[in-house]
């Protein structure tokens, strides 16, 4: 393995924003009281964003070349920061929750996390490589057939007041070619659709 690229996005040390993935979501047999679980929730933070990024790419690295790669990508953003899925983001992202996916009473409700978390995973849901935010190779995209699998942990139900912090986890597996000029390694830009700042990796591994 030899690691030829590094790429950092943040003006300061990125943090992990977690490192326990799975999301559960049972729904209870009765429908009209339906029940949602979830990871556990992602600790307070001071930095509005946090998180970090990384792209294996496996092949043979030659003109005309086929490649695979994974991308992974963990974020973590303060509740108060707002998103830009939903409108008014400079009011925080629970009362965004609130008032645009709920009802509006000031606080944000099981059901409205639901449809929430429903917005995130469909938006992250991406086939291409400059779309999610990942990269290009050779200034080409890369292209998943099936998109990628993405764990969200979104924020606590309570007041929209409340400050906490939701994120997600996407990994996605990548296919794609370098174009026809002779060199040992393509280039391999970030591409900045993600919307967040990540400290940024990128590895090569040579067949």
């Amino acid at each position: 393995e030899e690691d030829l690229s590094f790429y950092n996005l943040n003006s300061e040390d990125t943090k992990i924003a977690s490192d326990h993935l799975p999301r559960v979501m049972d729904i209870a047999e009765d429908p009209e009281e339906p029940t949602w679980v979830w990871s556990d929730p992602l600790s307070p933070q001071d930095d509005d964003i946090m998180g970090n990024a990384h792209l294996d790419i496996t092949g043979i690295i030659a003109s005309s070349s086929n490649i695979t790669a994974t991308w992974y990508a963990n974020v973590s953003i303060r509740d108060d920061y707002g998103t830009d899925l939903l409108p008014d983001h400079d009011i925080g992202v629970r009362a965004q929750i609130d008032q645009h996916l709920g009802d509006g009473d000031g606080w944000l409700s099981i059901p409205e996390i639901a449809d929430f978390v429903s917005l995130v995973e469909t938006a992250r849901n991406l086939t291409d490589s400059e779309d999610s935010g990942c990269c290009v190779i050779d200034y080409l995209s890369l292209h998943s057939d099936k998109g990628g699998g993405i764990t969200v942990i979104p924020p606590i139900n309570g007041s929209v007041d409340s400050n906490g912090s939701w994120g997600w986890i996407e990994t996605t597996a990548l296919d794609g070619t370098t174009d026809g000029r002779s060199r040992d390694t393509p280039p391999c830009d970030p591409a900045g659709r993600l919307g967040v700042p990540l400290q940024r990796h990128a590895r090569y591994h040579r067949g």
